[in-house]
């Protein structure tokens, strides 16, 4: 059935009864409260006679109003939205001038209460008062800005969801919103919310396909979500559990959540152990300068030589850096010549945001969790297609899957590896709070007891 004409309601997706369906907006919007939630109470006595009353600002805007009948004898609840350390007066008066009975009323918040007063027989009044709950309103930072598209997922936070940080702390000042992967590689927030103790949405935005930029979550995408934290002043990467609706995101889909829980932050800074001579390394931390002459600047001193899987090197005698900018999830060959350590401090790629691609033939790897796990259980998506051939750690420990037989163990952070396979392939590592089982397959070290041990070199033969 064909529609005429415009839809009338709220355009804003931003807003508490947002609808999509409207093409004009008729002024209906209703947001939430981002600061002070007060309630005014007025109680009428006597006869119902029409009321006036008005809430102004300092500069005599009127925040809110009414005129129109009361009821005798009844109590009126009525919801503002203050802001802390303003000045405000609330006006109040009747229409008529005789034997009227008056009425009370009061303006109350969670921190107490903020104005009082009674209007008395057949007059007007006003009561100034200033909010001092000794709160600050929560201002999500510029980074959480939302692009407005043409679809979007709304997701509905009832007031009894959880919203805690990864210690399991609510965070009752702040806001949660969901976010996306940008054409840039960044993430950026499709949606959010301001943390208010009541039920609110989000309206999370979908990829509008008419603009060549990724400007929002596509169909069947991850909901990846953050929660700002005010009072701390810090973004915490979150998980979400649903009681209903899609779980990924859905134009016009509509989902309900339980919780949106912070996950662990992960560690700040990394410190890998170099021996004498030549080893790999890689490192699980992005740090402001992924330079590699910028990152081995603390132990420069003591560097020869670093390589990448293709060979291009980084010379210090010559100041020659073919290497670049390290890559995430890469391992690099270095030579030193003293045993020495370095930290690298930055932001920790977790290791299920960071999926290391794999090209046919040898590649050169690094270990992003931060606890050891076995080599076995951790390539076993890469050899259970019959893609891997062996896997090597810088001594040149091998796992051989064909033989059943593995030399390296563990793989272990700060570690470079070198794998070899048939085909392009993927390795993903699993999340820090999820296990990798262990291997049946016995450990074979190779260590000699009676003999030196053999120097390692840049090249080696299994």
């Amino acid at each position: 059935m064909a529609v005429c004409g415009e839809i009338m309601g709220c355009t804003d997706a931003s807003a508490l009864n947002y609808n999509a369906l409207a093409t004009a907006d008729d002024g209906s919007c209703e947001y939430p409260c981002t600061d002070i939630a007060a309630t005014l109470t007025m109680n009428t006595t006597s006869f119902a006679y029409e009321i006036g009353w008005s809430l102004e600002d300092a500069e005599g805007n009127q925040i809110a109003g009414d005129g129109g009948s009361y009821a005798n004898d009844e109590t009126y609840l009525i919801d503002l939205c203050l802001q802390d350390g303003m000045d405000y007066q609330f006006n109040m008066s009747d229409s008529y001038g005789d034997g009227w009975g008056g009425a009370t009323f009061s303006i109350s918040a969670d921190c107490g209460e903020l104005a009082v007063g009674a209007l008395e027989e057949g007059d007007a009044g006003f009561v100034a008062f200033t909010v001092d709950c000794g709160s600050t309103a929560c201002e999500v930072p510029s980074s959480w800005d939302v692009t407005v598209t043409g679809s979007n997922h709304t997701i509905m936070v009832p007031a009894e969801a959880l919203i805690a940080d990864a210690d399991g702390n609510a965070v009752t000042n702040g806001a949660v919103g969901v976010f996306f992967t940008n054409s840039d590689g960044d993430l950026q927030c499709a949606g959010y919310t301001v943390i208010t103790g009541e039920t609110v949405q989000i309206a999370a935005m979908g990829d509008d396909t008419t603009t060549p930029e990724v400007d929002g979550l596509s169909s069947g995408g991850d909901l990846v979500w953050m929660i700002w934290n005010c009072d701390a002043a810090e973004a915490i990467a979150a998980i979400a559990t649903y009681t209903g609706g899609p779980e990924t995101y859905t134009t016009n889909g509509l989902t309900f959540v339980e919780s949106v829980t912070g996950v662990p932050a992960g560690p700040t800074c990394q410190t890998i152990d170099f021996p004498a001579g030549w080893s790999m390394f890689s490192t699980y931390m992005i740090a402001d300068d992924m330079d590699l002459a910028s990152v081995l600047a603390p132990i420069v001193d003591n560097v020869i030589i670093a390589k990448n899987n293709s060979g291009a090197a980084y010379l210090v005698e010559w100041a020659f850096n073919g290497v670049g900018e390290m890559v995430v999830g890469q391992g690099y060959q270095i030579k030193t010549d003293a045993e020495v350590s370095l930290e690298i401090c930055g932001d920790y790629a977790f290791p299920e945001d960071n999926p290391i691609a794999l090209t046919a033939g040898w590649n050169m790897v690094g270990f992003l969790r931060t606890d050891a796990a076995d080599a076995i259980s951790v390539l076993d998506d890469v050899n259970s297609s019959g893609n891997l051939i062996i896997a090597k750690d810088y001594n040149g420990a091998a796992y051989l899957p064909e033989w059943a037989f593995n030399g390296i163990g563990d793989m272990v952070p700060g570690q470079g590896y070198q794998l070899k396979t048939n085909t392009e392939d993927v390795l993903q590592y699993l999340s820090n709070d999820a296990s990798y089982r262990t291997s049946s397959i016995e450990v074979t070290s190779n260590e000699v007891s009676h003999y030196a041990k053999v120097v390692a070199t840049d090249n080696n033969m299994t």
